[in-house]
């Protein structure tokens, strides 16, 4: 559809009903980089 959303079907899936809030983008770089600090942490050191 070119860009033009409302001249197409947008197909949402299940997903729809597992998404709990809707974070800012501020909110959610900030939540993947926590994640990703914590999973660093956790990795042996070499």
């Amino acid at each position: 559809v070119d860009g033009r959303a409302d001249l197409g079907v947008m197909a949402s899936g299940q997903v729809v009903g597992v998404i709990g809030d809707l974070p800012s983008c501020r909110e959610l770089v900030e939540r993947v980089m926590a994640e990703a600090e914590t999973a660093l942490a956790r990795l042996p050191a070499r």
